[in-house]
């Protein structure tokens, strides 16, 4: 069956699904299917979910997408442009297992585009540690380093 997740205390936080779309344009081709569908279209994915109220709103020369609010006022928005149904059913899904609080932002890694002077990390390499530097006696309170043979 569907993953299922009360995510607060027991208590669903999704309040509302918005679907929009435009009636005619191509990018809301699928939505408009999943929409009209009676087997397995939104009607099915509302009777399983009837906690979750639905909404449809058809407005001309918008792409579609989809509007989850919660409990707490948070709204999240996502685009479902040109997505087949499986991927609307996802989205939806995934809208209904937050809690609706802000996601915190990952941080991506950082590719600069001047490669490092010291070369790239490889994990598989083996780990010799770091080169031992070789002191002499501390002359004021500072260690001197002698040169290198």
């Amino acid at each position: 069956g569907e993953h299922t997740n009360m995510n607060s205390k027991g208590i669903w936080q999704l309040r509302k699904i918005t679907l929009y779309y435009c009636p005619w344009g191509g990018s809301s081709e699928y939505m408009r299917t999943f929409i009209q569908h009676t087997n397995n279209g939104l009607a099915a994915y509302a009777r399983r979910n009837p906690q979750v109220v639905f909404h449809t709103y058809a407005k001309k020369r918008i792409h579609p997408h989809i509007v989850g609010e919660f409990v707490n006022g948070h709204k999240i928005d996502v685009s479902v442009k040109n997505q087949p149904w499986v991927d609307i059913e996802k989205f939806m899904t995934r809208m209904r297992n937050q809690v609706g609080r802000h996601e915190k932002h990952q941080r991506l890694a950082h590719f600069p585009l001047i490669p490092s002077v010291q070369g790239t990390v490889n994990p598989w390499l083996p780990y010799e540690g770091l080169p031992k530097a070789e002191f002499g006696e501390a002359v004021d309170g500072e260690l001197e380093r002698l040169p290198r043979a």
